[in-house]
């Protein structure tokens, strides 16, 4: 793959000391290049919607800017974008510092914080905020379609299920969504948050998407009482919408089930196999927390 970084006109004039792969995410392939005394991250990005229509990189290039002129946290700024194979790759600046499982309530705040700036936040490029509702009927038959092998006997009900929380859901909301917020795209200095990577999958939408996608991540990675401080805290800091969240607890409980196998030797060096019966605990503490 060492051949990707000739592709780009953004290096050639730099003496490339080191390329190291950092990640091997479900969507895309992430590279720390070190040159001279700078250092960048090189994504492969595959997904559809950049693939399909470049145009998405300049829509996310924009809000990077305009998140990076306000936000107290950093994002990585694109400086280059470049077309390697059938695919497109983005370069960014290094962002120094480390990811972390929180364990404090110190920590669970700095969460909440970025969660609270990103609902209030609005000079984002405009988008269709329909999209995005559509966007959850299709997801949720694919991941019911991909759920078929676990969860055969039960497939009709958890479809049924989700589809009736999302038919419940507020459709007015304009919050923005990074679309993937887990403790992989989160850097820390101390108890500080000092970045937030990987906007591809930003969007404009329910904060209450974010807030469940990082519950289930607290879920597997750190426990039940650290996970369980970081939604209370959510609900009563960021006046969520129920209706709202418990369709996104829901949808990301069954997405954790479908993409688990994806995630094994990630950031956390965890190795994850869920068994049939910590997938029943999780998609229950999702269905009935409410």
């Amino acid at each position: 793959m060492e051949d990707i970084f000739f592709q780009s006109d953004f290096f050639r004039n730099y003496n490339i000391n080191e390329i190291k792969r950092i990640n091997t995410g479900i969507d895309n392939q992430v590279y720390l290049i070190r040159c001279d005394k700078e250092k960048y991250i090189v994504r492969v990005c595959n997904q559809q919607r950049y693939c399909e229509d470049p145009n998405n990189f300049v829509y996310q290039a924009n809000l990077l800017k305009r998140l990076s002129d306000t936000a107290f946290f950093s994002v990585p700024n694109i400086l280059s974008v470049f077309r390697y194979k059938d695919t497109l790759a983005m370069i960014y600046p290094f962002i120094q510092g480390k990811c972390f499982i929180p364990k404090t309530e110190v920590e669970i705040s700095s969460l909440v914080h970025v969660l609270d700036f990103n609902k209030k936040f609005n000079n984002f490029p405009q988008l269709d905020r329909l999209q995005t509702i559509n966007l959850y009927y299709q997801n949720v038959n694919d991941l019911c379609n991909n759920l078929s092998d676990i969860w055969e006997s039960d497939i009709k009900n958890i479809k049924a299920e989700l589809l009736g929380c999302l038919d419940t859901i507020t459709r007015q909301n304009r919050n923005l969504v990074h679309g993937d917020f887990h403790l992989g795209n989160i850097i820390w200095k101390g108890n500080d948050i000092v970045a937030v990577l990987d906007w591809d999958n930003w969007a404009i939408g329910d904060i209450e998407s974010d807030v469940a996608h990082c519950y289930i991540d607290l879920l597997l990675l750190s426990n039940e009482k650290i996970a369980s401080l970081f939604l209370e805290r959510c609900i009563n800091e960021l006046k969520l919408e129920y209706p709202n969240l418990r369709f996104f607890l829901n949808y990301e409980a069954v997405y954790a089930e479908v993409n688990m196998h994806k995630w094994r030797n990630g950031f956390f060096g965890k190795n994850f196999s869920m068994s049939r019966e910590m997938s029943s605990t999780l998609l229950n503490k999702a269905f009935n927390l409410f």
